[in-house]
């Protein structure tokens, strides 16, 4: 188990694989399910990390204006068809330096509050 206090991030399979040589040679053969399961007991499973890309700034120097469809003292009852538009600008990482804008503004058609 020292190998995985140094190397952390070290993945069992891996580690399996490192630890074969030194296993066998002490008379131990442990598989890749044993050695998983003695890892969850002491607590030494590598937690995977998360795929996270942020697309939204919401501490832009733009004016962010209210959302007159909420309740409040401003709020405001659509009557009839396109009387409430919704936009949405949208950043997308596509092999460039910097992240790729899109803006889009479409008529409300009810899917905007699910």
């Amino acid at each position: 188990m020292e190998v995985r206090r140094t190397q952390p991030r070290l993945g069992t399979r891996k580690l399996q694989h490192v630890l074969r040589q030194p296993l066998s040679e002490a008379g131990i053969s442990v598989g890749r399910d044993a050695l998983f399961g003695i890892l969850r007991q002491a607590r030494l499973l590598v937690v995977p990390r998360r795929a996270y890309h942020k697309t939204t700034n919401s501490h832009h120097r733009f004016h962010r204006h209210p959302n007159l469809l909420k309740a409040g003292p401003q709020q405001c009852r659509p009557e009839g068809a396109e009387q409430v538009w919704v936009a949405d600008a949208d950043a997308r990482r596509v092999r460039l330096p910097e992240p790729d804008h899109g803006h889009v503004v479409t008529p409300d058609r009810g899917l905007s509050r699910a």
